[in-house]
């Protein structure tokens, strides 16, 4: 066999198509290179450990996103993902009634801490306070308060319980600030609403979660979280308005 022969044979072998069970024990050798060497049988099982490893990783994640999101449901995010309604960002010019949307806001931070589990949440009692920020800055209040809770789990973060900062607000993009007061950090939130978004001429909710004008760049699951917890206020207010007219006609 000439040298040519023997470089064409050999290269064919080195590039030849990996199996799936030597993939498997490469992918558990980068995890114990030590083993290398070691029978097959003892690389196999590694592997198996570290899948089992990994898999519970990823059930562990996927529940701590659960208690963060106050989903417990896998169809419950098939439900956000479906969401459409609220991806105008323009204000509306309809006066809201503030008894009714502190009672409809109060509700669904109570449904979601009772289904998360969480105790206490600075959000309650706060709806007058989101509307007179709105307002000054000309930003939508349901956006407003839907961006509050996707940005600190409902006002229940640790960031909201010990810094008063219900907006998620982190200039530095690492460690969030301390406010005076909750109203102080919707205030704030709302004017980096009005000049880092609407001023930017940006108009739905996409546009800003993948622009990342108030939250990190080309985040989906912000624009989820927000569409639907500004969703659920909006509804939970048409609701009880719509009682109210009843009551008083």
């Amino acid at each position: 066999m000439s040298l040519n022969e023997i470089v064409v044979k050999t290269s064919s072998k080195m590039n030849k198509p990996k199996t799936e069970s030597q993939k498997k024990l490469n992918y558990a050798d980068t995890f114990s290179p030590d083993l290398s060497e070691t029978p097959v049988s003892t690389r196999v099982e590694r592997y198996q450990t570290v899948e089992t490893e990994i898999q519970q990783q990823k059930r562990d994640l996927a529940q701590n996103m659960r208690s963060i999101t106050g989903a417990l449901d896998i169809s419950e995010y098939v439900e956000i993902a479906k969401i459409t309604k609220m991806s105008s960002l323009k204000p509306s010019n309809e006066p809201l009634n503030g008894n009714v949307l502190n009672k409809a806001f109060d509700n669904v931070i109570n449904n979601w801490l009772q289904r998360a589990n969480k105790k206490r949440s600075i959000l309650i009692g706060s709806a007058a306070d989101f509307i007179k920020a709105s307002q000054e800055q000309q930003v939508d209040t349901f956006l407003l308060m839907g961006i509050s809770m996707q940005e600190s789990a409902c006002g229940s973060s640790k960031m909201a319980l010990a810094k008063n900062n219900a907006l998620g607000l982190t200039p530095n993009g690492r460690s969030g600030i301390s406010c005076q007061s909750v109203a102080d950090s919707i205030n704030i939130g709302a004017k980096t609403l009005h000049n880092n978004v609407y001023t930017k001429g940006l108009d739905t909710i996409n546009s800003v979660g993948l622009k990342g004008n108030y939250c990190c760049g080309n985040r989906p699951a912000w624009i989820r979280g927000v569409t639907y917890f500004a969703n659920l206020v909006r509804d939970e207010y048409n609701r009880l308005l719509a009682e109210e007219q009843q009551l008083q006609a």
